[in-house]
């Protein structure tokens, strides 16, 4: 009881710490969402198998649910030289998320076809273009195959705390016998000092390339990009996968040496 107890919490811990519900979690162990709540309320206990997948999923070794650690820095997979296993375990950097999100506003919130689902492609191709060219995170945000596309897993709290400090404002415009849209509006200037020249040079080029996309022509487009494709449905997709895509998303040119000092 005392272990079910213990990887329950664990298991809950993990989830909130990384913002998926308990909905995407039981997709990953293909079972019904009741189930997967009966093992964090310690009603079902969880089989060896099952806890084996959430632990792939969240790129920890299994043995952390069997010990009182709490910090998973210790149970990290990392990098397997004799596997050839490479791992890269993106860290959102906040900060920089607001800057980036601000100025994203700043460009396009005034257009009639910039939505909230552009904005998670945007901030997606920001992210996995920049990993492409410098093999580092730009943002750093987590991002699954939300209903086939990317969704960035801390939007939502990097919107819920800038409302709350009032640097941006919502507002819903309702259509008829349709859904609403929610749009963002920027209440002070994104500061660009803490966005470096490779950084600015790759998010000025996606919002040209992409801003002008309503939501389903851009959704379109990223159907076909190697990372959204090679993952599966509610899955996170892993930023290595840059590395495998097709002529018309790459943007490097891997022909040359690539040497990068930013």
């Amino acid at each position: 009881m005392i272990l079910k107890r213990l990887i329950a919490q664990k298991l809950a811990d993990l989830r909130k710490t990384f913002w998926y519900s308990q909905k995407e979690l039981s997709k990953v162990l293909w079972v019904d969402r009741v189930v997967y709540t009966n093992i964090e309320s310690w009603l079902r206990e969880i089989k060896v198998d099952e806890l084996k997948k959430l632990a792939d999923f969240f790129q920890i070794q299994i043995e952390y649910f069997f010990t009182n650690e709490k910090n998973t820095d210790h149970y990290k997979i990392i990098k397997d030289d004799k596997n050839e296993i490479r791992v890269s375990i993106p860290t959102c950097q906040e900060e920089k998320f607001k800057e980036v999100f601000l100025y994203i506003l700043e460009k396009l919130s005034a257009k009639p076809s910039f939505s909230e689902t552009v904005l998670h492609k945007i901030l997606y191709f920001c992210d996995f273009d920049y990993y492409e060219k410098y093999e580092e995170f730009f943002i750093g945000s987590r991002y699954i195959r939300n209903h086939q596309w990317p969704t960035s897993k801390e939007l939502i709290k990097i919107i819920k705390g800038m409302k709350e400090k009032k640097e941006i404002k919502q507002e819903n415009i309702h259509f008829k016998n349709w859904h609403t849209w929610r749009k963002y509006i920027p209440l002070r200037k994104a500061d660009l000092t803490k966005i470096n020249w490779a950084e600015k040079e790759i998010l000025d080029n996606v919002i040209q390339k992409l801003g002008d996309m309503w939501a389903s022509r851009i959704s379109e487009y990223v159907h076909w990009d190697v990372p959204r494709i090679s993952t599966a449905d509610q899955a996170e997709i892993p930023y290595e996968a840059v590395f495998y895509r097709s002529p018309q998303y790459s943007i490097r040119d891997y022909e040359e040496n690539d040497d990068f000092n930013i």
